[in-house]
């Protein structure tokens, strides 16, 4: 069995400009951006999908819920992606996937699924791509048995890049959540929680090699429907 956790409690600033809805919930295309973080993770076959949301977003969460079957609701007051997943961990037990919620994959994620279903008890697996565009990711580097990971980096621009998908086996995920302390935002950070992995040496890493978008303005939102309809044709 296998749980989907999606993030879907961050506002954006550049999206509250727009709307006091968060940002996965603004449309992009024919549907709502979260929804195409939901069916990545339906179409790659998990058992159920937890999504932690704004307390000010439920009325458009309870809205999915008549739509898909499998979903549940966390309302996450804790700020920051890490902080988010801290939110649902009562919910976590067993091989457990998490996405962003203004995240869209445009090929399937179950050969990720299929690596989570293989990690050891304690480790995490991340989701990577070759990119010739690093300074816009986070860097992920791998030297030996070796993985380090660098935010943004302008020293190399070639090499593997985190692709917004994470994984492990069991609930010690918890106890690394609550290691955690707030970043220079004052959020607990997902890339800090994966910097932590990768210091205990206990991280592996599984290759993505389809597109994705990253929307994080909402100029982007507006490009997914040709983006999508492109990646078909």
């Amino acid at each position: 069995m296998v749980t989907g956790f999606v993030l879907a409690a961050g506002q954006g600033k550049r999206f509250s400009r727009q709307s006091d809805r968060g940002k996965c919930f603004f449309r992009a295309g024919d549907k709502l951006l979260i929804e195409h973080s939901i069916n990545s993770l339906l179409l790659a076959g998990v058992d159920r999908i937890i999504i932690g949301v704004r307390s000010d977003d439920l009325k458009f969460a309870a809205e999915l819920a008549y739509k898909y079957q499998r979903l549940d609701f966390v309302t996450s007051s804790t700020k920051g992606t890490a902080g988010c997943l801290l939110d649902m961990c009562e919910h976590i037990s067993g091989h457990t996937v998490v996405v962003y919620g203004d995240t869209v994959y445009l090929d399937s994620v179950s050969d990720f699924i299929t690596a989570v279903s293989l990690v050891k008890s304690g480790s995490a697996v991340i989701g990577v791509k070759q990119t010739n565009n690093l300074k816009n990711y986070m860097a992920v580097i791998q030297e030996r048995s070796q993985i380090q990971v660098f935010i943004k980096p302008h020293n190399f621009r070639k090499g593997l890049a985190y692709v917004g998908l994470f994984g492990f086996c069991d609930n010690t995920i918890v106890h690394r959540l609550r290691e955690l302390r707030p970043s220079k935002r004052g959020e607990l950070e997902m890339t800090d929680l994966i910097k932590l992995y990768s210091q205990l040496n206990i991280i592996n890493l599984a290759r993505y090699n389809g597109e994705f978008i990253d929307c994080n303005t909402p100029e982007k939102l507006t490009f997914i429907p040709n983006f999508i309809t492109k990646f078909n044709d």
